[in-house]
């Protein structure tokens, strides 16, 4: 019963944080054989009072001997997925002492709503639903209506009725000793399932920090160790799991890999949830492929920091240190940034003079194979070999050669590299191959996981997927020999590397998404992008890609991410069909940013606001203007370079040079209106001529001598005459 541990958290954090006379009390079971309730399993026999259907929490020190009789509490029950149902309860049936019941009548009666059952004596009140994870409401009610029902027993005289602080602490004794006797009984339990095999509920695991939550507040642990580890414990790793698992914890079991892992664990003993959280934390990392992928686009108008989000809150979340690494991946890694050439010199520097098919067995040779879309390696081998080969090598009859000239092909047809050529041209291999060799981690440097590109209008499927580009030559004379090759995109190399390294996630960052033609670039991917469709998902699909030809589909442990300007009315429109793939997060003007800036007194967060306002008014929110445009703003100059450089000159795209409205939102400082009626048309007969003079309007640019008094003007704080 998970629910009932979380419920008995929450009261031991409202208890310490705002009322310290708040003595609820937890009876529990104690018979480890008792199967009375489903609960009598749920921990070796230890239950808080209830169901697996609802959680009583006593207010009052009197019990009939059930748990819920002749006893004043609150009845909590998950309703649906993820949120509570609480409730106020008074029961008494039976009850002989007339005082006793004057008293629950009298406390009945002062709550409004209550309902009656008297052929029952009982009365409740419905207190209201709560999320699993915010019990604001329950804290609220407990914060209005406990001391009415302190006081009112404390008038009445009955005392004992209400638990002191002797009594809750002697009950919190009680269920913590029981709860190491139940770690006991689960490492008994533990060793009998190594012996047969048998999966182990994760009810089990879960008792164990049940523990930790005892611990920590009976020993007085600062309030924010322990808000952030039980936060941690009664609601991430639950909540993980189920997305990793998609099944209810009343059934849940681990699958073989967790129980390997497991039951090592408690052979040893674990000492409750410092050595469990580390476990599970290392579990999700390993089973990151099976989290929920995601795609998302921050939208919103130009200003907002979307960028900035990507940049400072996201791109972290997707590094990791060079001693996270191994040596394999670290080959891996260096392999795949290394082209044909440097791969085969490596391999000879390794060998020394080899046949071509002793060079295409060597490990260099092999990796970048795999990593690479040609179904053709022994010809690129020959290729590469034959364009890098020295001019004055008398086996070689290719023309076009490319720098740099390192091989050489003796008579019997032996290839072997110019080790002088590579000290003096790329001395840069020995360091390559030594990254390798000796491979050394380096803590302070930073891999990463993931790849930033900017969309525009040339960009194309081609340079996101893959393509067909040519091979330049290296000199005006091997113009006739231009060749091609199939090269994978930003989007592609992504994918390879996330395949191969399913412990780490990784994600590309697409600024402006939508100035791109963002159909035409993700082809076919459209579809390969959904999250039920990825690799390894539920509903699994890949593709012939059109060029290599081979079969592709994007793995679950990489994450899509976008930004879009609203206010760009050049860019292409995302049609329907991507919009489905993807989750949208606005991103608005933060004024709150802007509260502490200002000069000479005027608060850059009052500026912004009032501009906004009057965008959203004339044309919509979505050309509202963001914070970022005042950012750095610290003196005067930078102010007025502000307004003249970046918001004017965005006004004029928003309204098409009606500088009549731009005069609508910044005032007088910065528009000047010319009325036009005093000028004379030439001496010619016109109908109507004078309907041409009508007003016009200018831009006056604004100097640090003028701004405040123009802002200050914006803000109709002070009328300038003109």
């Amino acid at each position: 019963m998970h629910f009932h541990q979380k419920i008995h958290s929450y009261l031991l954090d409202y208890r310490e944080k705002y009322n310290a006379t708040f003595n609820f009390l937890v009876r529990q079971r104690t018979d480890i054989n008792d199967k009375k309730y489903p609960g009598g399993k749920f921990a070796h026999g230890l239950v808080f009072q209830g169901t697996e259907k609802y959680c009583f929490v006593a207010l009052s020190d009197k019990s009939g001997g059930a748990n819920a009789t002749k006893s004043i509490g609150i009845v909590i029950s998950p309703n649906k997925e993820n949120r509570f149902k609480a409730m106020l309860e008074i029961v008494f049936p039976g009850e002989t002492d007339l005082e006793l019941v004057a008293f629950y009548k009298n406390l009945a009666s002062k709550f409004e709503d209550i309902n009656w059952d008297k052929k029952k004596e009982r009365a409740y009140l419905h207190i209201g639903e709560f999320p699993e994870n915010d019990p604001t409401l329950l804290y609220n009610w407990l914060n209005e209506f406990f001391p009415i029902i302190r006081e009112t027993a404390l008038q009445t005289g009955i005392e004992k009725l209400i638990p002191d602080d002797a009594r809750f602490n002697s009950l919190q004794e009680k269920l913590k000793q029981k709860l190491k006797e139940a770690k006991q009984e689960i490492q008994i339990s533990g060793d009998l399932r190594i012996k047969e095999n048998r999966m182990i509920p994760t009810t089990d695991i879960f008792s164990q920090y049940q523990e930790y939550l005892f611990e920590t507040r009976r020993n007085e642990i600062a309030d924010s160790t322990i808000e952030s580890y039980a936060e941690k414990a009664s609601l991430e790793i639950p909540k993980r799991w189920q997305e990793l698992y998609k099944n209810s914890f009343n059934t849940f079991k681990l699958n073989y890999f967790g129980l390997k892992k497991i039951l090592p664990l408690l052979e040893q003993g674990f000492s409750g949830y410092t050595s469990f959280y580390p476990f599970v934390l290392d579990l999700i990392k390993q089973h990151q492929q099976h989290v929920l992928s995601k795609n998302q686009i921050l939208y919103g108008p130009p200003g907002t920091g979307k960028t900035y989000y990507l940049k400072n809150k996201l791109f972290d979340k997707y590094t990791s240190k060079q001693t996270s690494i191994t040596a394999a991946q670290n080959f891996e890694n260096v392999v795949s940034n290394c082209s044909w050439w440097q791969v085969i010199a490596i391999a000879l520097l390794d060998l020394g003079t080899s046949k071509v098919s002793t060079i295409f067995e060597h490990k260099w040779v092999q990796k970048k194979a795999s990593l690479s879309n040609s179904k053709t390696i022994r010809p690129t081998l020959w290729g590469q070999l034959q364009s890098h080969t020295i001019n004055e090598c008398e086996h070689v009859n290719v023309t076009s050669r490319q720098q740099p000239l390192l091989f050489n092909k003796t008579a019997d047809s032996y290839w072997e590299i110019l080790e002088n050529e590579v000290e003096e041209l790329v001395p840069e291999l020995y360091d390559l191959k030594d990254s390798v060799d000796n491979y050394n981690p380096d803590p302070d440097t930073i891999i990463k996981h993931y790849d930033f590109v900017t969309f525009h209008q040339s960009f194309a499927y081609e340079d996101f997927i893959e393509g067909i580009k040519p091979v330049l030559p290296e000199s005006e004379e091997s113009v006739a020999d231009l060749g091609y090759k199939i090269e994978d995109g930003v989007f592609k190399k992504l994918c390879d590397k996330a395949k191969n390294d399913p412990d780490n996630r990784y994600a590309i960052f697409i600024d402006e998404i939508n100035r791109g033609n963002v159909s035409a670039i993700f082809g076919e991917l459209i579809t390969l992008i959904e999250i039920d469709k990825r690799k390894d998902a539920k509903n699994e699909m890949s593709i012939k890609l059109p060029y290599s030809k081979k079969e592709f589909s994007v793995p679950s442990n990489i994450d899509i991410y976008g930004t879009m300007n609203t206010a760009d009315r050049s860019v292409e429109a995302l049609d329907t069909a991507l919009r489905r793939r993807f989750e949208f997060k606005e991103m608005m003007p933060d004024y709150s940013v802007l509260e502490e800036k200002e000069v000479e007194e005027l608060k850059f967060s009052d500026v912004l606001e009032t501009i906004n306002q009057r965008i959203e008014l004339l044309i919509d929110r979505d050309h509202a203007i963001g914070h970022s445009y005042f950012i750095n703003v610290t003196s005067t100059k930078e102010l007025a370079n502000a307004f003249n450089n970046k918001i004017v000159p965005l006004l004029q795209e928003y309204f098409y040079g009606d500088y009549g409205k731009i005069g609508l939102v910044l005032g007088k400082g910065f528009v000047e209106k010319i009325k036009n009626d005093k000028i004379d048309f030439a001496n010619f007969d016109y109908e109507n001529a004078n309907d041409f003079k009508i007003a016009s309007f200018n831009l006056i640019k604004v100097d640090e001598n003028n701004v405040i008094d123009a802002v200050t003007e914006l803000l109709g704080k002070k009328q300038i005459y003109k």
